[in-house]
């Protein structure tokens, strides 16, 4: 099973550790003479045998490994479409037909949202799922849970494009008011603000894709966040290995969309934050007992757990006919540290099978609890720092390690943390702000979806206020 880690600085020497058995005190004083643990006769090109502190069990175990379950593949949901929270629909349950691209359903104010517009924003939403899928069956597989969940993904997009149109909205008519009857003028707005927009899509989209290429997932989540449209087709990019703006027009086609089309949705998403910004200019003051509630409020995020660097060496169930044998490797491998004084990276990068085994399975600063492996994270944040631990097993194998050394869990001091409080803060009372102008705007702005009424699968008679 691979272990989680996290980056960080640079890796310190590594401090040599005793060659007394940490578990045997009667071995601790001198090395021992004679073979602990005898094993069967070396294999020829493997690890040289001496006296033996990792012995086989004395009834071997024999047995196959079992093949690890496989994961259910959960159909996506919708992914947030903008910073301002979205605004509910309220709509009725009632089942739609698959509509025709060309039908209308949503209006908002002046704006319409056509059913190929929704249907393609569903297409970009589920293409990273599908990109998973190792084999037609798989992907087969795939379609048939997403088919399932198709119409509920279909009504939460359309309420994200429908807040969207409405701020979208909000901007168009403020833009019309400031240039009054002056045709030429607006125009010439518009036109200017689309030129920049451009520019500044094409710029967000590469940069968006390069970061998402080394990105973990946790990363590529918060990528996404900042803005739905670039972060879907940089997915895009990044999944099709595509490199020109004239190839990802050509993939969005076959989902039913353009680039102009998402260049557009890109361009009315700002110009509508926009509108929210313009709406809430003023400076938020945050009191020094703010920043202390919520201190004590937020301890457990402030919360610093205990973190260990660690080197490994591991041998798979899976790469062995027999536990036996997999534990008569991972003895001879740990006895080649333990009496034959080889350096633990050198057996390691020669012999170990995990993921870091190259860099003689060294791992640095990791969080406990973060590893999926609990009998590896439990002895890293127990054992004595700098002694070889017995063999470990869980589902995929042995297992070795060694801890380099560890930190006890701490605490960030309020002093530190005000910082990032006083932003929270902001943030939170911005957000409040937000909600409250969406809710007074989405009052004053006639919003009808296809939704509103099950009869009306149609274009709309009239408008509702919304």
């Amino acid at each position: 099973m691979a272990l989680a880690v996290r980056a960080a600085s640079a890796q310190p020497a590594i401090p040599s550790g005793g060659r007394g058995d940490p578990y045997a005190p009667q071995y601790q004083a001198s090395p021992p003479t004679a073979q602990r643990y005898p094993l069967p006769p070396p294999v020829p090109g493997s690890v040289p045998n001496q006296s033996m502190r990792y012995p086989p069990p004395t009834a071997p175990t024999a047995g196959n490994p079992q093949p690890a379950p496989q994961p259910q593949i959960a159909a996506p949901g919708p992914q947030a479409a903008s910073a301002v929270a979205p605004a509910g629909l309220h709509a009725p349950e009632v089942r739609v037909n698959v509509f025709e691209p060309g039908v209308m359903v949503a209006r908002v104010g002046d704006k319409a949202i056509f059913q190929g517009e929704v249907a393609a924003m569903v297409n970009l939403v589920i293409d990273p799922y599908l990109a998973k899928a190792k084999s037609d069956e798989e992907r087969k597989q795939i379609e048939s849970q997403i088919e399932a969940e198709r119409e509920a993904l279909s009504k939460n997009l359309l309420k994200q494009m429908i807040q969207d149109k409405m701020l979208y909205h909000e901007w168009d008519q403020e833009i019309k008011k400031k240039a009054g009857k002056d045709a030429k003028k607006l125009g010439e707005a518009k036109s200017g603000m689309q030129k920049r927009i451009r520019s500044y899509f094409e710029k967000a989209l590469y940069e968006t894709r390069d970061k998402l290429l080394t990105a973990s997932p946790e990363q590529a989540q918060k990528i996404m966040a900042q803005d739905p449209t670039v972060g879907r087709l940089a997915q895009l990019m990044k999944d099709r290995h595509l490199e020109s703006l004239g190839e990802l027009d050509a993939v969005l086609r076959s989902m039913g969309t353009t680039l102009e089309r998402q260049v557009t949705t890109f361009g009315e998403h700002q110009l509508g934050v926009s509108a929210v910004l313009n709406h809430l200019k003023k400076e938020y003051v945050v009191e020094h007992q703010e920043m202390l509630d919520y201190y004590n409020e937020h301890a457990a995020d402030y919360a610093v757990p205990a973190k260990a660097k660690f080197e490994i060496m591991t041998v798979k169930f899976a790469n062995f006919p027999t536990r036996q044998e997999a534990k008569n490797q991972i003895a001879e491998m740990g006895n080649a540290v333990f009496l034959g004084g080889t350096k633990f990276s050198a057996v390691a990068a020669k012999f170990s099978q995990e993921p870091n085994a190259a860099s003689g399975g060294y791992y640095d600063w990791i969080n406990q609890g973060s590893l999926a492996s609990k009998p590896i994270d439990q002895a890293i944040f127990t054992l004595e720092t700098g002694k070889l631990s017995q063999i470990l097993e869980d589902d995929t194998g042995y297992h070795i390690i060694r801890v380099l050394e560890r930190q006890m869990p701490t605490q960030v001091s309020f002093v530190d943390a005000q910082p990032e409080i006083k932003d929270a803060i902001k943030a939170q009372k911005r957000s409040a702000d937000q909600k409250e102008f969406l809710k007074e705007l989405q009052a004053r702005t006639a919003i009808w979806t296809i939704y509103d009424d099950a009869a009306t699968a149609g274009a709309p008679t009239g408008t509702k206020q919304r």
